[in-house]
């Protein structure tokens, strides 16, 4: 089983604890369509809306994460974010160098986050109001 983050627990909140179990199948189905748009852009690195795709996953990382307790989550998809959206601001796609950042984050973030998502669960969430806006 994996274990709720330190300083992150629910008290008996079974919304709550949904709510985390909500977040972890959809942080893995992030990781998938972000290792499809990464495969998605290696061969064709003009792919803009596979780049805005990345773009998004990245960005609903770094606004989740650290809500459900996973602070490296958000630091590593912010910075996947601001990668790709210097790529669209400039017009240009990405390259060898920005393929090979997106993939380390993405392993990053594989290790940042239980692969078992079933977990346990404990006492009282710091910010319950914060993990529940962030998954509406």
């Amino acid at each position: 089983m994996a274990q709720v983050p330190d300083g992150f627990s629910f008290a008996g909140d079974p919304e709550l604890a949904d709510l985390f179990q909500v977040f972890l199948d959809q942080v893995h189905r992030r990781f998938d369509q972000i290792a499809a748009m990464i495969a998605q852009l290696a061969a064709m690195p003009d792919d803009r809306p596979a780049l805005k795709q990345l773009s998004h996953h990245f960005h609903g990382l770094a606004g989740s994460g650290s809500s459900f307790g996973f602070p490296n989550v958000s630091q590593l998809g912010q910075s996947g974010d601001q990668t790709c959206l210097r790529r669209l601001e400039t017009g240009t796609p990405p390259d060898a160098a920005d393929l090979a950042t997106w993939r380390r984050l993405l392993t990053e973030l594989h290790a940042a986050v239980p692969a078992d998502r079933t977990m346990t669960v404990a006492s009282q969430s710091p910010h319950p109001e914060a993990a529940a806006a962030a998954m509406r």
